[in-house]
């Protein structure tokens, strides 16, 4: 068994194994109670501290619900700017098609006017082909006056008949017109020959009826008449192309006299001209190609001639001297545009 050694401290009663018994005692106590509080104090931060864990938990619980609800907030946000981007990119679309509209319905407007207008002016003239054609069926009903049994006396407007109204007489096969005084048969029109007695040669106005029909003579037709066989007629050819003619007794050509001073040197004058010299003089060329004259100068001073531009044959390629007795002769004719003379003699 073990020995407790005691040992005797201040204030301890004599008696030392009651005292230190008590002191141990006593001591224990307050060793205990020391324990006791320290485990209380210690059981209240152990709870503290749970306390404390918990929160700081809940906090990191909290705070991590507040980072996501901040980053959803964010994503949020961000879907309604892309919205709001695209609400305003609709809007600005929406503008540009009311605007497009608007034109569309400004120039249908426009359109819609314009054809009002067209109608208009459609039935405007419409209306006044309809007057015309009224105006023209009056009309023709004022002269031509269809197909009846007898002379009328009025026209189908019931007004008189006047000169040149005309009709069809069912009674004859005749077709008739007014001359101002009295009907007269123009064509037979079972056959259309002319009636004896209409005969454009006897009717009033022969002249002009032969010309209205185109039948004028000379002009749209040749006529035949048995006495230009005769050696007696003559014939008048005007722009005529003979092919080798035979020209049986001779021929005579046309003598023409020249006067002036600065007459002009044309063919249709005369295929034969004389020219009495009044004093110094200037001719001018009227000739065509083909054409050709001889002229027949008589100077009987000395005058002089400046010719127009032309080619001489003969005479050493130079103009005549004029002779002052008789005739000087010359003649002149056209090739192409160049004018040629030629000194056919002097009087010498």
């Amino acid at each position: 068994m073990a020995t407790t050694d005691w040992t005797q401290q201040a204030g301890m009663t004599g008696d030392l194994d009651a005292d230190n018994i008590q002191t141990i005692v006593d001591a224990v106590d307050a060793s205990a109670a020391e324990a006791e509080a320290s485990a209380t104090a210690a059981a209240s931060s152990a709870s503290a501290a749970s306390t404390s864990a918990s929160a700081a938990s809940t906090s990191e619980t909290n705070a991590a619900t507040s980072e996501t609800n901040a980053a959803t907030s964010e994503t949020n946000a961000a879907t309604s700017e892309t919205n709001a981007a695209t609400s305003a990119s609709n809007a600005s679309t929406s503008e540009t098609n009311a605007a497009a509209s608007e034109s569309a319905a400004s120039t249908s407007a426009t359109n819609a006017s314009n054809a009002q207008t067209a109608a208009e002016s459609a039935q405007t003239a419409a209306e006044a082909a309809q007057a015309a054609a009224e105006a023209v069926e009056a009309a023709i009903d004022a002269f031509y006056l269809g197909a009846q049994a007898s002379n009328p006396t009025v026209d189908n407007n019931g007004d008189p008949v006047t000169a040149g109204d005309w009709y069809f007489n069912t009674a004859s096969n005749e077709t008739r017109v007014y001359n101002g005084s009295t009907w007269q048969v123009t064509v037979v029109s079972t056959d259309g020959l002319l009636a004896a007695s209409s005969n454009l040669s006897d009717v009033a106005n022969a002249a002009t009826a032969r010309s209205n029909l185109g039948l004028e003579i000379g002009v749209d037709v040749q006529a035949y008449d048995a006495n230009n066989t005769t050696a007696s007629n003559t014939q008048t050819l005007t722009n005529k192309t003979l092919t080798a003619p035979v020209i049986d007794g001779g021929y005579s050509e046309e003598v023409y006299a020249v006067s002036g001073t600065t007459p002009a040197l044309d063919p249709a004058n005369g295929s034969i001209q004389t020219w009495t010299l009044s004093g110094n003089s200037t001719p001018t060329d009227s000739l065509a190609a083909g054409e050709s004259i001889t002229l027949m100068i008589d100077d009987g001073t000395t005058y002089t001639i400046t010719w127009p531009t032309m080619t001489w044959v003969n005479n050493a390629g130079a103009a005549p001297t004029l002779a002052t007795s008789g005739y000087t002769v010359v003649a002149l004719w056209k090739v192409s545009t160049t004018l040629y003379g030629a000194l056919v003699g002097d009087g010498s």
